[in-house]
């Protein structure tokens, strides 16, 4: 067993686990609309900023206002 999966195919894996059944001296998991799993690219949008020198450009928001000519 290697454990909970933190990272899969560069995504950071992130577990809720809290959404648990408690019984007395048993400790049973369940899964429900609280248990969720979430994936993040974070690192790898990160490193290509970096690499193609972008890391310090400002946001913008998506998407863009209609009304703006271009």
């Amino acid at each position: 067993d290697l454990g909970p999966i933190s990272w899969l195919l560069g995504m950071k894996v992130t577990q809720n686990r809290e959404a648990h059944c408690h019984t007395p001296k048993v400790f049973i998991p369940h899964f429900d609309s609280h248990h969720t799993i979430s994936l993040s690219q974070q690192s790898y949008i990160k490193a290509i900023l970096m690499k193609y020198n972008l890391a310090d450009c400002k946001p913008a928001t998506v998407p863009m206002d209609p009304r703006i000519k271009l």
